[in-house]
């Protein structure tokens, strides 16, 4: 992020919305600050790119950075061969600009920019275009499956006030579902019935068009280095297909960690600590981070221990002696992100016996 020192740069620190976007033009070398106004079209978007490039023309480099919000994305591709440089900031680790008492386009904007020029701004990684599409497609997938399991919740709900007892698995079931919408209930429980099992059936419909959706991009789209993922982490036992892909486009590039601790805290499978008085406490995990990503690696926790011969069941049952199921259930999906991560560093599928240090503790 940092300049050559005696280069001329401009940091420019952009406060975007919506309707228009407010820039500030920081100069490193006078401290001049230079502020300009410009409505989000096309032509606007133009007037920026000359303004950057007549910096860039009497030889002084441009760096821009903006915050993380709708639309960013999009600013972002039209900038980026204009400009030397462009970032995107963390808003969530830099408060500066929400805790301000004074609170303007104006003033914002040059605070990012100053922050900008003195390397202070935290930012986020940005993927490559297809992985941030397959990105999209894989968080409207979980959306869809989180309200699908609310109207199979309400399901499960209604069957009971009415003396009926099912297991909330069979409901996934499309043959089942066909049975309840002839159940034959009071004429008002059945109407209900029947709309909640309609709206269960168009959900899975629209989870297996994204599905759908998901292949297509990822064989058209993406690069080599994504399928080879995919498959590198379908050779973990209890990944599979499904899994591999969503924790494919959330870790997007393994080599932007350096440490397999990063990758898990990435996911929000570290605890957090608290380091007082020279004792240091270990709580519950942070919770902090990808959510979806931490979601599949349980699961897939779940899914390998379901497996007859699974590895890792020794780590699993030493764990839960130790400490309960939910926090072995925790430590087994940490243990995961560890095996991706050696995985997809060296390019080698899963082998137990290879691994089995670095799997088992030992």
């Amino acid at each position: 992020m940092s300049s050559k020192k005696n280069k001329p740069t401009i940091f420019v620190g952009v406060d975007f919305h919506k309707k228009r976007f407010v820039c500030s033009f920081f100069d490193n070398t006078t401290g001049e600050i230079i502020q300009k106004s410009y409505d989000t079209t096309g032509l606007s978007y133009d007037e920026f790119t000359k303004a950057v490039l007549e910096y860039r023309r009497l030889g002084k480099q441009v760096k821009v950075a903006l915050e993380m919000l709708t639309g960013s994305y999009y600013f972002y591709d039209k900038m980026i061969d204009s400009c030397d440089e462009i970032v995107i900031i963390n808003s969530n680790k830099f408060k500066v600009i929400a805790e301000s008492c004074k609170k303007t386009d104006k003033i914002d904007s040059s605070t990012i920019a100053v922050y900008y020029s003195k390397d202070l701004l935290p930012t986020v990684y940005i993927p490559e275009n297809s992985i941030r599409q397959l990105r999209d497609l894989v968080s409207l997938r979980y959306r869809f499956v989180k309200e699908r399991s609310g109207y199979k919740n309400r399901i499960h709900s209604l069957l009971l006030k009415n003396g009926i007892t099912i297991s909330k698995r069979s409901l996934g079931s499309k043959k089942r579902l066909i049975e309840l919408q002839g159940l034959g209930l009071s004429k008002f429980y059945q109407k209900e019935l029947n709309i909640l099992i309609d709206q269960v059936n168009r959900l899975t419909e629209e989870v297996l068009e994204i599905e759908r959706m998901m292949d297509e991009l990822i064989e058209e789209e993406s690069g080599d280095r994504v399928k080879e993922d995919i498959e590198l982490l379908k050779s973990i036992p209890g990944v599979g297909d499904l899994s591999a892909k969503i924790l494919v486009s959330c870790i997007a590039d393994i080599e932007r960690f350096s440490e397999e601790k990063q990758l898990a805290s990435y996911v929000g499978l570290v605890p957090r600590v608290r380091d007082s008085g020279g004792v240091i406490h270990h709580g519950r995990i942070t919770r902090k981070g990808n959510k979806i990503a931490r979601t599949t690696l349980v699961q897939d926790a779940l899914a390998m221990l379901k497996q007859k011969n699974g590895p890792l069941k020794g780590f699993y049952k030493g764990i839960k002696y130790r400490s309960g199921t939910g926090k072995a259930i925790i430590a087994l999906a940490r243990k995961l992100s560890t095996i991706m991560f050696v995985i997809l560093k060296t390019k080698r599928e899963f082998d137990y016996l290879k691994y089995r240090s670095k799997l088992c503790g030992t």
